[in-house]
């Protein structure tokens, strides 16, 4: 994240869109490729419980952001504000 963001600075558009290109283009076996994974499993997560179990997407939603806040409670500003805005993705 750092590499795209200043740390503590709030983080621009254009940044969430570089760091979603490096996510989505990461090299197999690469911290960004791993970030990835955990990424899509989060939104196959919240598909299953919208389209399997029955789950409203918010609710769906919720489900899954106890596992971003175990990586946001860093204290990384433009972390958290990444992953909120994946997730609203999710939750759309």
């Amino acid at each position: 994240m750092n590499e795209f963001v200043t740390p503590g600075a709030p983080i621009a558009p254009e940044q969430m869109t570089l760091i979603a290109s490096a996510v989505t283009n990461a090299a197999t076996g690469t911290r960004y490729a791993a970030a990835g994974q955990w990424l899509d499993s989060l939104a196959q997560y919240v598909s299953i419980m919208r389209t399997e179990l029955g789950f409203s997407a918010s609710d769906s939603v919720s489900f899954v952001s106890k596992y971003v806040n175990a990586v946001t409670g860093g204290g990384n500003p433009a972390l958290t504000a990444y992953l909120q805005a994946r997730l609203a993705q999710l939750g759309s």
